[in-house]
């Protein structure tokens, strides 16, 4: 999900051989379902002192619809890589 895109296409691949299945994403764009960009300006809002649901609010006034639960799980993920 961004402001820009509405929707992109991610690849899925399976090995013929072993039956594995692999999915490919555009750049800038994670598992998550959320740009890149979206992830950073959440974690930035965030970091500035605003509360999971404030954020939520300000990305939905951007028209990207993120959910505070979304905006938790993304700060989370963040805080887990970089602790401290």
């Amino acid at each position: 999900m961004d402001a820009k895109y509405k929707a992109v296409s991610a690849w899925r691949f399976e090995y013929t051989s072993c039956g594995c299945t692999i999915r490919v994403y555009p750049q800038g764009l994670g598992r998550q379902h959320l740009s890149h960009r979206v992830i950073g300006s959440a974690i930035m809002l965030y970091v500035l002192g605003s509360s999971y649901g404030a954020v939520a609010i300000v990305l939905d006034a951007l028209r990207i619809g993120v959910g505070k639960t979304s905006v938790y799980r993304v700060v989370r993920a963040v805080a887990q890589k970089y602790p401290g």
